[in-house]
């Protein structure tokens, strides 16, 4: 399979999705299990995943296992495997993913169904479970928090978190392997976690409680741009702000968090292994990490920069100050107070319009909002847009409104999902003239889908199939979204839209019933409290909520261990730039495994190179400093090798040419290799 892969590359868009080889990825002999991760869209989204990379890491250090990845291809490289006859396969090995023993499926949401379909279709493997004897098909990640729609295309699903449960099935697989496939199932569903279409067994969703202790994985570093091409560092698990149309709030209790020194001795371990330049806190809530100054201090100081995810309104201003600058992304989700006290996540407006006026050193501000929440009115939009137009007009401004889902084992699992005639009638009452506002909307009918999805019960396997035979895939990505193909398959199977839209009374049994994530009774109370307006605190700074989710053992970090602003300061990766520089000039190799990168992947790849070598760079100056490198041979077209690339760059230092060829050449990736660097002279140059 290999050579006939490397024929067809010469034609695809973008080959280095199908190369692999990354520094990081582990190529382990046989062993005694292999099993296939795959996420179900293309490689840029998939290395982006972090649960991916949690799982190839901990699969990857049992002696008796061996974890591959594999992503979809986008359409021209399907086009060509079908002609060709190609089965989808994994990177590592190029193996059909068919001959696997176990093939783990991520679920990130329910607009990934019929990516999952396409996956099993590539691969020569049957859509439904009872047709088949083998490879073992398992389901984990949020996407599963009603695993019902799907649940005839799975063998067995993993409700909640896998760092442990991972190894139990896999020890349990490996002491049951050869019997039928039926006797591994039943084997496979005494484990904590673990649901059985086939039995329809209750599952209550698995924690990781060993989450405070557990270290970050080592990251593979990939070599054409991901989605989230920097570190990643979850500092925290779970959140307890209780915001009630979450699902995400409630999956992952309780919170936990990891130690701030063992974050920072993370860190530097995997820029060493990596390059990277950025680091990405990975939390529900960030600010809510309890010592998030002295942490990002810490990482600071390793010389790089730190970017966070969507902050709550009431964030601390001074972390603005700390993180990287040019985006900051808000998340307030409504404008009118009442509506913020109904779905439990208050703020001041003042306090928003604040926060933003403080951030000066941004040049770009994103707000995300909802529509359709229960209880709202026309005034939640009419605030939206007054908000918008109190911002300075120094910024750009990007305004997300999306209409609001309600999901599975969240307070608000029984309102109803809104007409799209109605939220496009509210959706048009946020205008502006403005130019330094952009407003975009999310596809009405895109959500309409998640919705009914959402909220489906076991009969919906059919109507999965039908859309994919109609051509949906790739329904995250908007642009292959086609409303029309769902709603073919809809009307083939009889299913009323407005029915499975319609709000659900609390005695009415739902399809996720046997699914036990938090207290039922707590999302009563959680609804009723919605209905009054009534604001429930946060759980780690008051009186239990009564979400049965246990606390016990929990661990937080409460060092101080914050540094002063001028210490943050001086360890900036800034602050290497207006120094003594040496021009050194390098000829380079780009070899026949790197034939498939474009000019782009090589220049990212050496400037990682450069920092895994820990050379004496000097940094460009701006808000995102990088190695100060000019490339002098053309740039090379795809499929081009060369054996006498050119570049220029600058050290801090003096370094003979055979430490620096030694160092460079055993931190850079096959295929790219430094033969000559010679010092051309000595200059004095400026930041």
């Amino acid at each position: 399979m290999q050579e006939t892969i490397n024929k067809i590359l010469p034609g695809i868009e973008r080959p280095g999705r199908y190369i692999g080889s990354e520094i990081g990825s582990i190529k382990k002999e046989k062993t005694e299990i292999s099993v296939a991760l795959v996420f179900p869209d293309i490689y840029e989204i998939g290395m982006s995943n972090y649960g991916l990379k949690v799982l190839y890491s901990i699969i990857n250090s049992l002696q008796f296992a061996t974890a591959s990845r594999c992503f979809l291809p986008w359409f021209d490289m399907e086009r060509v495997m079908r002609q060709g006859r190609i089965p989808l396969f994994s990177l590592e090995q190029r193996k059909p993913i068919s001959s696997f023993d176990i093939v783990g499926i991520s679920v990130p949401h329910e607009l990934s169904y019929t990516n999952i379909l396409h996956t099993l279709e590539l691969s020569g493997i049957g859509f439904f479970s009872k047709d088949r004897d083998k490879p073992l098909i398992i389901g984990g990640g949020p996407g599963c928090i009603n695993p019902e729609p799907i649940a005839d295309f799975f063998d067995l699903f993993l409700i909640g978190e896998a760092e442990d449960a991972i190894v139990e099935i896999l020890e349990s697989f490996l002491e049951n392997k050869g019997k039928k496939k039926e006797e591994i199932l039943l084997e496979l569903s005494k484990i904590s976690g673990v649901y059985l279409p086939l039995l329809n067994n209750k599952a209550k969703r698995r924690v990781f409680e060993g989450f405070s202790r557990s270290h970050v994985p080592s990251q593979i570093l990939p070599f054409i741009q991901s989605h989230h091409d920097r570190l990643s560092l979850e500092i925290q698990r779970g959140c307890t702000r209780g915001c009630r149309f979450c699902s995400a709030g409630i999956f992952y209790r309780p919170v936990r968090e990891r130690n701030r020194e063992s974050l920072i001795d993370d860190a530097k371990r995997i820029l060493k292994e990596t390059g990277y330049e950025e680091i990405s806190l990975l939390s529900l809530s960030t600010a809510d990490y309890s010592n998030l100054k002295g942490l990002i201090s810490g990482l600071k100081e390793l010389g790089c920069m730190v970017s966070v995810p969507s902050l709550r309104p009431d964030l601390d201003k001074e972390i603005l100050s700390m993180i990287k600058p040019g985006s900051i992304t808000l998340a307030p989700e409504v404008c009118s107070k009442e509506l913020s006290w109904v779905i439990n996540k208050p703020y001041s407006q003042e306090g928003l319009i604040e926060a933003i006026n403080s951030a000066y050193y941004f040049r770009q501000v994103k707000l995300y909002f909802m529509t359709g929440l229960p209880t709202e009115e026309d005034d939640n939009l009419e605030g939206i847009a007054k908000l918008i137009q109190s911002i300075p007009k120094r910024m750009k401004v990007k305004v997300s409104i999306a209409p609001y889902v309600p999901k599975p084992h969240t307070p608000f699992q029984w309102e109803a999902f809104l007409s799209s005639g109605e939220l496009q009638r509210r959706m048009e009452l946020v205008t502006t003239t403005r130019r330094n506002v952009e407003i975009t909307w999310r596809e009405p009918n895109l959500s309409l889908v998640e919705a009914i999805l959402a909220r489906g019960d076991r009969s919906f396997s059919s109507v999965i199939l039908s859309a994919y035979k109609h051509g949906a895939r790739f329904e995250g990505h908007s642009k292959q979204f086609d409303f029309n193909k769902w709603l073919s398959a809809f009307l083939e199977h009889g299913i009323d839209i407005s029915f499975h839209t319609r709000k659900r009374e609390v005695s009415e049994a739902l399809p996720w019933d046997h699914i036990e994530i938090v207290n039922k009774g707590f999302l009563l109370k959680e609804k009723k409290r919605a209905e009054e307006a009534c604001i429930t605190a946060d759980c780690r700074n008051g009186e239990c909520s009564g979400c049965m989710v246990s606390c016990e053992g929990v661990i937080r970090d409460q060092g101080s261990g914050v540094r002063g602003q001028e210490e943050i300061e001086i360890c900036s990766s800034s602050e290497r730039l207006n120094i003594t520089k040496k021009k050194v000039r390098v000829r380079y190799i780009k070899g026949e495994e790197l034939r498939w990168f474009s000019h782009l992947d090589i220049v990212r790849a050496i400037y990682r190179t450069l920092r895994r070598a820990n050379l004496p760079t000097v940094y460009t100056s701006g808000f995102h400093p990088r190695p100060k490198v000019s490339f002098m041979s053309p740039a090379l077209a795809l499929g081009k090798t060369s054996e006498d690339c050119e570049a220029i760059l600058y050290l801090t230092e003096e370094i003979s040419e055979t430490d620096f060829i030694q160092r460079f050449n055993a931190s850079s990736p096959e295929g790219l290799k430094v033969r000559v660097a010679t010092e051309d002279r000595v200059t004095l140059l400026t930041g």
